[in-house]
């Protein structure tokens, strides 16, 4: 009897035993009969209802086409690639003196001519070649006296942004001329009226760089022994919106020049592992990334600083009077892409409706199973010979079978919501999940009786 059996078991699984086929047309016609046709009609036809829902997001909804982004290049001073007015504190430098170290002679001309670059390359660059405007320092004067509120003023707020899309760096002059609590007021008026005559005396280290001129770049740096030493003076209360920048030289005397830069206009994002993290979300493009990152220019101050100390270490290594960096800013190419909001919003309700869809299927799969538990039809065909392993591979590949047509159907309503998937994995995919269900819904016919 046991190998009898077995090799009935054997057959069955082949599809070659007699039982096998009774039992699945025994099957068939449990799921055909009656009221059960008009039950696997549904069962076949919900899916495809619920499927072809997903279609009207894309029907309705129009795709977004996002071009190709391509950035001019600008000098480093200018504000227009920062996107943002001068006076905004996460771009803008928001204090007037550069603190230095070592207090020596070298460190201090060094500052010097590092200033001067600060406050005058603007002015010698003819970068600006829009007719409507007036020259650089025009504009930044136009534009400090339009933020002076004790003084008044008769620049437009129409003016007034124009005059914000077009001036350029240093801000930190117009911080230094109106800081009458601390900044010197003799240095302070010489700001106050610009920086033309400064730059036109202090540019090609002329020597009318002396008097009231010199005594302002005095007052915009000052030097320390010791590196900690700068960094306390700038983290003082009264001092946070005065120190612009920590500069800690290396080498002066020798061929191998190196400094460190700190600046109080850049944007920390945590420490250690979460700054990691932060920053690797925001500079570091990521595939589903829907537009170009804009953290990368909160560096405008330390940028324009750092250009002015190369400048200004050239003069002092090369001994040459003047040499003027003309560097620019340029953003990376940002690739165009479409946005079909239409299967972004399918691909939302997807698994919801996935739920919705199989409602039905999973039922009647649990109604014919638990039916013949209840009517002990199970026991009885047992009892006269019936493999278990027969009765659970037939009906399984009777509700397996319904769900892969199902899956083939909804496969090929997929096609339009989600043109961009690959309708073979779409069909494997419903094919394995219809399968799970199906085991599923076994598991769950052990809990009831009838």
């Amino acid at each position: 009897m046991g190998t009898e059996g077995q090799g009935s078991l054997t057959s069955a699984m082949l599809g070659r035993s007699p039982v096998y086929n009774a039992m699945m047309q025994k099957n068939m016609k449990l799921k055909t009969r009656g009221i059960m046709c008009c039950c696997s009609v549904v069962e076949l036809v919900l899916p495809v209802v619920f499927f072809g829902l997903m279609c009207l997001p894309k029907l309705f909804v129009d795709k977004e086409i996002k071009h190709d982004q391509f950035s001019a290049s600008v000098p480093v001073y200018s504000t227009a690639w920062t996107n943002n007015y001068p006076n905004w504190e996460d771009t803008q430098p928001i204090g007037y003196r550069v603190l230095y170290t070592p207090d020596t002679d070298t460190a201090r001309q060094v500052t010097r001519r590092t200033l001067i670059h600060m406050l005058c390359d603007a002015l010698v660059d003819d970068y600006i070649d829009d007719p409507n405007v007036d020259s650089d320092f025009d504009k930044r004067r136009r534009l400090a006296q339009a933020q002076d509120t004790n003084k008044g003023s008769s620049v437009s707020d129409s003016d007034r942004e124009h005059l914000y899309n077009y001036v350029q760096f240093p801000q930190f002059w117009q911080n230094a001329a109106y800081d009458d609590d601390r900044m010197d007021s003799t240095a302070a008026e010489v700001l106050r009226e610009g920086t033309t005559e400064l730059c036109a005396a202090c540019f090609n280290n002329s020597a009318a760089c002396t008097g009231k001129y010199e005594d302002t770049l005095a007052a915009l740096m000052e030097a320390y022994d010791t590196e900690q030493e700068a960094v306390d003076a700038s983290l003082k209360v009264e001092d946070q919106r005065t120190a612009v920048a920590v500069v800690v030289y290396e080498g002066l005397d020798q061929d191998d020049v190196s400094y460190k830069l700190r600046t109080n206009g850049t944007q920390l994002l945590g420490s250690g592992e979460e700054a990691r993290l932060n920053y690797k979300d925001l500079f570091v493009m990521k595939w589903d990334a829907i537009s170009p990152g804009v953290m990368w220019k909160v560096y405008y101050t330390f940028c324009n600083i750092q250009n002015a100390i190369d400048a200004a270490l050239l003069e002092q290594k090369s001994d040459q009077e003047l040499v003027l960096l003309a560097t620019k800013v340029k953003a990376f190419p940002w690739l165009g892409y479409d946005l079909n909001l239409g299967n972004a919003i399918a691909a939302l309700f997807f698994s919801i409706i996935m739920v919705f869809a199989f409602i039905s299927s999973t039922v009647l799969i649990m109604k014919g199973i638990v039916m013949e538990k209840e009517l002990r039809l199970r026991e009885g065909m047992q009892m006269m010979g019936l493999p278990k392993q027969v009765y659970w591979l037939t009906w399984f590949l009777t509700h397996w079978g319904t769900l892969i047509i199902t899956s083939f159907l909804c496969a090929l309503i997929g096609l339009y919501p989600f043109s961009a998937s690959d309708p073979v994995l779409m069909f494997l995919f419903y094919v394995l999940w219809s399968a799970s269900l199906v085991v599923f819904c076994y598991a769950l016919s052990t809990f009831f009786s009838r």
